[in-house]
């Protein structure tokens, strides 16, 4: 009977912690916070929980996600680290910084957490993990992992990890030319050359993380062109950098040009549909619908007096009475 309590407490108190992630994701989620209160709920669950409480939080998406998934990656359980790099796959874009974290993961010494992390570089499209991935397939020539994502982050393939480092050696040299032109052109702060300047960069692959970098500070121009380009490379720049870049640029709210004398100077206002609603509304509401709740308790729910019923007048057989006649003779 003891053993029995035990075990049924152990099961309430798991289902209590459990309830506690899904309580935390649901409520909490324009909270500061949450982060915080998540990252408590996971460590509250038995180890054998924990990877599908990071899973549920991953399918929440968004930064916060991101925040709770982060420690994880450090945990000395390499499944449980594993396992918050998938989820943090599913919840992209977070930060830029989060990929990062994951580049890292690559020379993780356990196999299992550094395919993941390759796998999560592939799907993000981090450029900058390819010297990483090019490292690891030095180390571990039959990493299919590692070959897969080269191959998807440079279209490239190559037949063995030095024939890669000879690629990425002449590679890096035309990206790095590439990217010492557009940052040459943004501190110059001409408006004409930093424009000449984004253009052949529209949708380029090559440093796409560094370009991305550059193409936010040339977003910032006063010159309408310039911003205009700028922003214009950055939605369809590949790498994570421009990706949380667009998924920022989605949570803010919607801002449009105001026309000044200057051309060359584009203020930006917050647009607002509607004026913002009155105090004085919500109180009348409130007013209508209290004085509705005393009338409905004090008179509206009070039982009405039935009228008694009309007695009827009692009703009257009347007896039909037979006539005899006689006839003598």
């Amino acid at each position: 009977m003891i053993l029995r309590l035990v075990v049924a407490l152990a099961c309430a108190g798991s289902l209590f912690a459990s309830d506690a992630v899904d309580r935390a994701l649901t409520l909490g989620i324009d909270s500061p916070f949450l982060a915080q209160d998540l990252m408590r709920a996971v460590d509250s669950l038995p180890a054998a929980q924990q990877a599908g409480a990071l899973a549920r939080i991953g399918a929440k998406r968004g930064t916060a996600a991101g925040e709770a998934l982060r420690p994880y990656f450090a945990s000395h359980d390499p499944v449980l680290a594993a396992a918050a790099v998938r989820a943090l796959g599913v919840a992209w874009p977070t930060t830029a910084a989060d990929a990062e974290a994951v580049r890292a993961l690559i020379r993780a010494s356990d196999a299992a957490l550094a395919d993941a992390a390759c796998v999560f570089a592939a799907q993000v499209g981090d450029d900058r993990a390819i010297p990483v991935l090019i490292a690891r397939l030095d180390r571990e020539p039959a990493s299919e992992p590692t070959t897969r994502a080269l191959l998807a982050l440079t279209g490239h393939s190559a037949a063995s990890s030095s024939a890669w480092g000879e690629w990425w050696q002449s590679h890096g040299q035309a990206t790095r030319g590439m990217i010492a032109h557009l940052a040459e052109a943004i501190a110059s702060g001409e408006a004409k050359r930093i424009d000449d300047a984004i253009i052949p960069l529209l949708g380029e692959r090559r440093g796409a993380s560094d370009i991305a970098e550059l193409l936010i500070q040339a977003a910032d121009h006063p010159h309408h062109a310039v911003a205009e380009a700028a922003a214009a490379g950055l939605s369809t720049c590949p790498g994570p950098v421009a990706a949380c870049w667009r998924s920022q640029q989605k949570a803010r709210p919607a801002v449009a040009a105001v026309p000044v004398a200057s051309p060359t100077v584009a203020a930006i206002a917050p647009v607002t549909s509607e004026a913002p609603a009155s105090g004085l509304g919500t109180w009348l509401i409130a007013i209508v619908l209290g004085g509705a709740v005393a009338w409905y308790v004090c008179v509206g729910h009070r039982p009405r007096p039935v009228a008694p019923l009309a007695e009827k007048p009692p009703v009257v057989e009347k007896k039909k009475s037979r006539i005899s006649i006689t006839f003598s003779h």
